[in-house]
């Protein structure tokens, strides 16, 4: 039976007032909006700058990828997607983002100053059902 398990119970941590539920974006799916279905080829050559592999890739392949105006540049990790909305805000380019994947929330302790780290999220749903409401508070940073 794991800690998760025992209700109630977290290993080494004070239920104290001025708990902090903070929750981080891991990853990010990443697509460049190009203006028409059909992009410019300065459009083009401004998008292949954004990742080495795509400067790499035959021209025929890279046109390929493109749908529907829309060039998908998979799910990246969060520092890494906000690095290419830089370079293609830069570029003259337009990018959307969407959560992907939000998986890492630690939990301070305003009082004691201590923290819990959970990767799961309904394990941290279970975590934060367990603080008492006056005592939480949630922000997200991505």
């Amino acid at each position: 039976m794991g800690w998760h398990d025992r209700p109630r119970t977290w290993p080494g941590i004070a239920r104290t007032i001025g708990w902090v539920r903070i929750s981080f974006v891991n990853q990010l799916g990443v697509a460049v909006m190009f203006l028409t279905n059909s992009p410019s080829m300065a459009e083009l050559m401004a998008a292949r700058k954004l990742r080495p592999e795509l400067s790499d890739e035959p021209p025929a392949r890279f046109r390929d990828r493109i749908r529907d105006g829309q060039l998908d540049m998979g799910v990246l990790p969060g520092i890494e997607a906000r690095r290419i909305c830089e370079r293609a805000s830069s570029l003259g380019l337009n990018v959307q983002t969407s959560v992907a994947h939000q998986g890492v929330y630690v939990f301070q302790d305003c009082t004691a100053g201590g923290f819990l780290i959970v990767e799961d999220d309904i394990e941290a749903e279970r975590v934060a059902q367990e603080m008492t409401p006056q005592s939480q508070r949630s922000c997200r940073l991505s």
